[in-house]
């Protein structure tokens, strides 16, 4: 079973993507400290990671770099779930994210995504990003 670690500092979206990872048949454990996420990456060695870009503490990019900068820890895909503007989510890719995928969510889209660059060689993941915009609907 493939394991997803979700790190989101809002302790209801992180249980919400969660569970939907769960009932999708994925492992999933989810922090709310940024602070620890490094550490129980290393421990628990996930397939994937999700992380929130605007976090107190330690924010998400930095979070981003402290994964690539560890040999325990670099070669595990991130994947960017944030309300920040492009600009930041740019900087994301830049130190190393593979898809980017803004709030609010479309979790069936989130899922399938998550298992499609859980199926791909890792070669293929460095290889391609993708960004996912929210749907911005207007009322009828």
């Amino acid at each position: 079973m493939k394991k997803i670690l979700v790190v989101d500092d809002d302790k209801n979206l992180a249980e919400l993507i969660a569970e939907f990872c769960r009932d999708a048949g994925l492992d999933t454990r989810f922090l709310t400290d940024s602070s620890k996420a490094v550490e129980l990456a290393a421990e628990w060695k996930p397939d994937l990671i999700t992380l929130d870009i605007e976090m107190p503490g330690v924010d998400g990019i930095e979070v981003l770099r402290r994964l690539q900068g560890d040999e325990r820890t670099n070669r595990i895909p991130v994947v960017i779930i944030s309300v920040v503007a492009k600009g930041a989510l740019t900087e994301g890719i830049l130190k190393g994210a593979r898809m980017v995928f803004e709030k609010p969510l479309r979790f069936q889209k989130l899922i399938k995504q998550l298992q499609d660059l859980l199926s791909r060689p890792a070669q293929a993941d460095a290889e391609s990003v993708h960004f996912e915009p929210h749907l911005r609907t207007s009322a009828p």
